[in-house]
């Protein structure tokens, strides 16, 4: 079957058309059995997988889980996964070279040109490029016009914050809220991995493996080496962290336990957040600095004569402050989770914390409020959570319309 689904088709009908076309017929020859590892991870809380632990708390891989693994007869950079789950890979590769061995693989089939061709990529380039990102929308679209209201840090603090209200939760700042919206790669997960050069949004280059006789016989081999294969793109697998083969692979070092696994493997996103936002914070005030280091106000003199006056903007290099700094974070986060707590709610949340703060580890209290934001998000528009309950509205209304 032919399929012309491309993102980039002038004609939003067709192109919506032709994508949906991908969607419902490119698996219809495959089993029941073996779509249970046929995963459409763009859909609701399904892009996060891999991205946030059974918590749902926003975490990326630590260093030391990471291992770099050579593509066969690649001269292009070596690719870095997890552990196992580039070894799980190699395990599948082997396999099929066995099967082509016994003549199971055909020599046209599409299994015989996969490699590994993408893997783990480092969060910290792209959330540094996307803040600045926002630090420049914020001198050039916001502040321009307000640099009379700015004398110094805290102005530049106050300022911001309604920068960040008008942006609203799409355009958060913070790592761990940023790291959960769709500009953050999955790829930065360490467990989904590339093994073609076929781009997602151009389903006719995705019928080298859908319209493939060994399509099936693919899916399955994946699923019993512990990999889903990713609806709308089949060229990239990713590690299915609840199947027996991976657990095997990651549990000879601790229980094989899921929590177990992600404090081995990952650190919080959130343990970051403050210092990297102060420090990006810091550095955009003395760049607005740098480029008006005067505060220029106009005043009505004798005779009704305007006068400017100009009073110098200093330099800020003071270390955070987290009593000081929590409050801001919390009010932050509030508004990129869409405010799911009232003022009264922040502030209380703020005091508690910075009591907190004098007997526990830092960790610990971010922690704290990481989980109070966390819990509203699994209830948020859009989530599998939401979704349930739409469905469940549905059925006992009678409803045809989705419950609306």
């Amino acid at each position: 079957m032919n399929f012309f689904g491309k993102n980039t088709n002038p004609n939003p009908f067709i192109a919506f058309y032709e994508r949906s076309k991908y969607r419902l017929k490119a698996y219809e020859t495959i089993n029941s059995t073996i779509m249970q590892a046929v995963k459409d991870f763009s859909f609701s809380d399904y892009a996060l997988y891999g991205k946030v632990n059974s918590g749902g708390m926003s975490i990326f891989p630590l260093n030391k889980g990471l291992k770099t693994f050579i593509p066969h007869g690649a001269n292009e950079n070596a690719i870095m996964l997890l552990d196992f789950v580039g070894e799980a890979f190699e395990d599948l590769v082997d396999y099929f070279e066995k099967c082509k061995v016994s003549g199971k693989i055909p020599n046209q089939s599409f299994i015989n040109n996969i490699q590994l061709l993408k893997g783990y990529k480092s969060p910290a380039p792209d959330y540094f490029e996307y803040i600045s990102l926002m630090k420049d929308s914020f001198h050039e679209n916001f502040i321009i016009n307000n640099k009379k209201n700015i004398l110094n840090f805290d102005d530049y603090i106050r300022e911001f914050i309604d920068f960040v209200k008008r942006m609203g939760s799409n355009y958060p700042v913070t790592l761990s809220s940023w790291y959960r919206t769709k500009t953050a790669s999955p790829f930065h997960s360490g467990i989904y991995l590339s093994i073609l050069d076929i781009p997602f949004g151009d389903d006719s280059k995705k019928e080298v493996i859908v319209n493939d006789p060994t399509f099936s016989f693919f899916i399955h081999s994946c699923k019993e080496h512990g990999f889903y294969v990713y609806k709308n793109n089949p060229s990239v697998l990713v590690a299915d962290l609840k199947s027996k083969y991976m657990m095997d692979k990651y549990s000879r070092s601790l229980p094989a336990s899921i929590d177990d696994f992600f404090s081995l493997y990952y650190m919080k996103a959130s343990h970051n957040d403050m210092d990297l936002l102060y420090n990006e914070l810091v550095k955009g005030y003395n760049e607005f600095v740098d480029l008006y280091p005067e505060q220029r106000k106009i005043i009505i003199g004798k005779n009704n004569h305007a006068i400017s006056v100009f009073t110098k903007r200093n330099m800020y290099n003071n270390n955070i402050n987290y009593n000081t700094f929590i409050k801001l974070y919390i009010l932050i986060r509030n508004i990129e989770n869409d405010y799911p707590f009232h003022s009264v709610e922040v502030d209380d949340m703020a005091n508690s914390c910075i009591y907190y703060l004098k007997k526990l580890d830092r960790n610990r209290v971010i922690d704290y409020i990481d989980q109070q934001f966390v819990t509203h998000l699994a209830n948020r528009h859009g989530s599998v959570n939401w979704y349930k309950q739409l469905i469940h509205k549905s059925k006992m209304t009678g409803d045809n319309n989705g419950g609306y």
